[in-house]
Order: C-alpha cells, then sequence, then structure tokens
C-alpha cells in the first residue's frame, strides 16, 4: 500500500494515497484521531516550474502541521526553533525546512502541499502529493511524490522557569 506518512512528537500516520486521503494521527497510549485533507482549508498556488507557469491546488505545510499538532504561531520559540521538517520522497530523496521558516507568523515560507495541479490529480511522476517551494531560485527543496513528513528537534527542549 503506497501512503504518506508523518511523524511529529510521538504522533505518527500513515494515510493511504486516494483522491479522498485522510491520515491517522496517534499519540502512543492514546486513542487514534483521523484528520481528513479534503477537510483542510484548499489553497491555490499559481509558480513557475522550469520556466513554466502553473497553477497547483493543495493545503499549505504549516496548516498540515498545526493539525498534527506541531506548534505554530506564538508557539514557535524555545526547542520549537530547532526543530527540523523533514520531507521525503518516494525515492528516498530527502529535504528540509526548519519549523521557524514554516510558519506564516515568523519565516513565512510558502510551501504547499499539493495534490491537483490544472485542476488534474497529480501524475504518477510527481505526486500524489508534493511539496511546492515557489519562492526559491532553484526547485531544489521543491519534493515530488512525498511519503513522509518528520519532525526532528536537534536539542533537548529546556523546561521553562
Amino acid at each position: 500500500m503506497r501512503c504518506v506518512m508523518v511523524v511529529a512528537a510521538g504522533f505518527a500516520l500513515c494515510a493511504p494515497v486516494t483522491a479522498q486521503t485522510s491520515v491517522e494521527w496517534q499519540l502512543e497510549g492514546e486513542k487514534p484521531v483521523s484528520l481528513a485533507l479534503a477537510g483542510m482549508a484548499r489553497q491555490t498556488l499559481a509558480w513557475t516550474d522550469h520556466g513554466k507557469p502553473r497553477s497547483c491546488e493543495g493545503v499549505w505545510l504549516t496548516d498540515l502541521l498545526a493539525r498534527a499538532g506541531a506548534p505554530v504561531g506564538d508557539n514557535v520559540r524555545g526547542a520549537a526553533l530547532s526543530t527540523l521538517v523533514v520531507a521525503e520522497a518516494a525515492d528516498s530523496y530527502r529535504v528540509v525546512y526548519t519549523l521557524g521558516e514554516t510558519d506564516t507568523k515568523l519565516g513565512a515560507a510558502r510551501l504547499l502541499v499539493a495534490d491537483r495541479c490544472e485542476g488534474r490529480a497529480l501524475p504518477d511522476d510527481e505526486g500524489p502529493l508534493r511539496i511546492i517551494a515557489p519562492d526559491e531560485s532553484r526547485g531544489a527543496r521543491s519534493v515530488r511524490q512525498l511519503e513522509r513528513i518528520s519532525l526532528v528537534t536537534l536539542v533537548p527542549p529546556v523546561p521553562e522557569p
């Protein structure tokens, strides 16, 4: 079964890739929670892919991370600022973003988890999901055939006083 895997702070999800992808998050020892991507706020992004204009749809990566319980907004501070978002493709290609750069109040990087372009599902060589990083001068941190998103904290959290 082909799936998208997201692991964050003890949560893990593996969702069968379908037009109506839903994901399951589970914190160890607690009941799983189902999240439907179809129910999330959809965004459309116009961008240029190797000189060709494209229009793709999906959800912002930061919205997906927030839905999974990752820190966002005013909570991106302290240990969260040393948290990496690792995106991995089917061919094991990996890229890294910082949690701070993905946050709309801090780094404000536009990173779209797309499932459609030009009104159609992504072709097999791109999808079923891909991360688009349209504001970068090269497309090296866009990820085709996205399979896994992991959060990795580089330093252990320091207790707040």
